[in-house]
């Protein structure tokens, strides 16, 4: 099935972003900031439970591969039951609390605060980021987006559950991924509450 191909395909991208977020720009800042309780505060405010986001991602390609290595499309659902159950997307509502205030302003803050000025130096002298830019401008200009498009990748969970349930049979494959898509609805609901500020 072509929506269990593309769904995987663009899972397994997003794991990579993901893996970039958690291993370089989270693990850069937790080796110069973690040894203060400001710097841990700055690091929870800018990632939140990333690295949670990053470990479900892993499993929901797992499970989806899993199907898929089977010649099972048609088990979709059941394989991606386990999800929904354990409320497993609500993940992404503690993560969207970080936008509650801009994450630009956030970082603008942190690249301003002078006691960690000299570790920033020191990372923009011996590093380069994936995408070719010193660490300080990466974090200024690249972490920001990186961080948006996990908010909006999770309406891509939506959009996929949706076709897969208009390609499934009637049976117990479709009211799984049903209950799932009902989960979904919840978390997006919760998160229209936090009433989080446009983005720039």
């Amino acid at each position: 099935m072509k929506v269990c191909q593309k769904f995987e395909i663009d899972e397994n991208s997003y794991l990579r972003d993901l893996s970039l977020l958690v291993n370089v720009f989270k693990r850069r800042l937790e080796k110069g900031l973690g040894d203060d309780a400001a710097g841990r505060h700055y690091i929870l405010s800018i990632f939140g439970n990333i690295t949670e986001i990053y470990e479900l991602t892993f499993r929901v390609v797992r499970a989806i591969e899993e199907v898929r290595e089977m010649s099972q499309t048609q088990s979709m659902g059941i394989g991606l039951s386990e999800f929904a159950e354990g409320c497993e997307f609500d993940s992404y509502i503690r993560f969207m609390e970080i936008f509650k205030e801009p994450i630009e302003e956030k970082m603008n803050a942190l690249l301003r605060d002078r006691r960690y000025s000299t570790f920033f130096d020191e990372e923009d002298k011996i590093s380069v980021s994936p995408d070719g830019h010193c660490m300080r401008m990466a974090f200024k200009y690249v972490l920001p987006l990186y961080l948006h498009s996990v908010a909006a990748h999770f309406d891509g969970y939506y959009h996929y559950i949706s076709l897969l349930i208009k390609a499934s049979r009637p049976g117990a494959d479709r009211v799984e991924l049903q209950n799932l898509e009902t989960h979904l609805k919840s978390v997006a609901t919760a998160i229209n509450a936090l009433e989080l500020p446009p983005n720039p």
